[in-house]
């Protein structure tokens, strides 16, 4: 009776409750792998990017109206009948260029065939800008004899011998000096030596014919290669070069180094400055050209420090002038000009600066603007990305936990299935045991019953005794 309860309450309850219980979180282990596999696809898309626009930078204010120097204002203010003295030369204040103190490397070098052609190619420009027939002291190595002895000297004279002397190098020709100022610039390349070559020749194409041996040897074997670069040397003076050969030939070399000296202390406009005055010089009479730019370099220097612009508007009024102005007269209207245009427009210069200033300090807001906007742009992709990256993480998890959840929640079923099929088969068998019991002791009764209804009849052994004996 007991263990009929017991199975009872197990078939009815437990494994009754645990069938659905267990199907249940079999199907939340499937709705879990599934909501994982959805997950990882999803992180699989890259997140998108905020798109970041600059803003437009607003128009820059126009400036005050210039108040124009009339010709009237200099005329009045020149010398009457006066020549213009001489101005004194400016002291050269410029360090010399720095030549190095150098010990030669004694070093057998491998030379590139190629590169040698290059070179002699350019140094071949060089022989046609300076004429080797013309110029053999600038080009020939010089040597002298020296003999041991007075007594070789004068057996020389009558031998010839060349064993009685040695050779002593006494003055250097161009080649040699220049390979060896390369060399100290540590040049050693025979190609950077040919670039550089190039860039001398297309200032020499520029000079007189009279001024291109002193600048060579004065000047382009000076310059600091080593310290600016090559291409820093040929864009200087490639701007020197397109102005220096508008000016008259005895000039050229004093100007050189005024242009050269400029350009080193003033590095942002110096060079777009000299490219200014080389497109409009050719206004300026041929004489007082170099009076000219000494002028405007001086006037720049003094009072336009980082302010092209400011120089560049204050000269072109000043050109619209020069022909009513005396050729003699005209380095001196100019300082005049620049002093009356600087009275004239000085509230309109300082409320110049200020709107370069307000503008500008707009335009670095705008860029501040924007860059920060590109950080929060590429901090929150990041952020984005690496949100995607921990819930992929969590999809393996989870897709992981889900499979193994089903795995072992479906062998659970199973084990609960076989056990309730085993009950219910005992049961089945149980049931049809005692079915047949009863049938069977239904039978018996009934055959009871009707032997006690008839008579008793002998046996056969009472009938035949004698027979059972034999």
């Amino acid at each position: 009776m007991k263990q009929s309860f017991l199975s009872a309450l197990e078939n009815k309850y437990y494994y009754g409750v645990s069938r659905y219980f267990w199907h249940i979180v079999i199907i939340l282990g499937i709705l879990g792998m599934g909501a994982g596999i959805l997950v990882y696809f999803w992180t699989l898309v890259p997140p998108s990017k905020h798109k970041v626009v600059k803003q437009s930078p607003p128009p820059k204010p126009a400036y005050p109206q210039l108040k124009e120097v009339t010709l009237k204002d200099i005329l009045k203010l020149l010398p009457k009948k006066t020549v213009e003295t001489p101005q004194p030369e400016e002291e050269n204040t410029e360090e010399p260029f720095d030549t190095g103190n150098y010990q030669e490397e004694q070093e057998v070098v491998k030379i590139d065939s190629a590169a040698l052609a290059a070179f002699n190619r350019a140094l071949g420009q060089t022989k046609t800008l300076i004429p080797y027939e013309k110029n053999k002291d600038f080009w020939e190595d010089l040597y002298k004899k020296e003999f041991n002895s007075e007594r070789d000297k004068r057996m020389y004279r009558k031998t010839h011998n060349p064993k009685l002397f040695h050779s002593v190098l006494v003055r250097q020709g161009f080649k040699t000096q220049y390979v060896k100022f390369t060399d100290r610039q540590k040049l050693k390349s025979y190609y950077d030596k040919a670039d550089l070559l190039s860039a001398y020749n297309q200032l020499l194409g520029r000079l007189d014919s009279v001024n291109r041996k002193s600048f060579i040897l004065k000047a382009g074997l000076q310059l600091p290669v080593n310290s600016l670069g090559s291409h820093e040397i040929e864009r200087r003076l490639k701007a020197i070069g397109s102005l220096i050969e508008k000016i008259p030939a005895d000039e050229q070399l004093k100007t050189f180094d005024l242009l050269w000296k400029f350009i080193r202390n003033n590095p942002n406009d110096g060079i777009p400055l000299i490219d200014y005055l080389s497109q409009d010089i050719d206004k300026i009479p041929y004489p007082k050209r170099t009076a000219f730019i000494k002028n405007v370099l001086r006037e720049y220097i003094s009072f336009y420090n980082n302010n092209l612009y400011g120089l560049k508007e204050a000269t072109n009024h000043f050109y619209k002038q020069i022909p009513n102005i005396e050729v003699d007269m005209l380095p001196t209207a100019l300082k005049i000009y620049y002093k009356l245009y600087r009275k004239n427009n000085k509230e309109r210069t300082r409320e110049i600066s200020k709107i370069n200033r307000d503008y500008n300090q707009t335009l670095a807001n705008i860029e501040n603007q924007y860059q920060q906007a590109l950080a929060q742009a590429k901090a929150d992709y990041m952020r984005a990305n690496h949100t995607k990256k921990t819930w992929r993480e969590w999809s393996y998890k989870g897709i992981f936990a889900g499979f193994l959840s089903l795995l072992i929640f479906s062998l659970v079923l199973l084990i609960l299935s076989m056990i309730r099929n085993v009950n219910r088969l005992t049961e089945a068998m149980y049931e049809q045991n005692h079915n047949i019991q009863t049938q069977l002791k239904t039978v018996l009764d009934k055959q009871e019953n009707t032997a006690k209804s008839q008579p008793e009849k002998p046996t056969k052994t009472e009938e035949n005794p004698d027979k059972k004996t034999d």
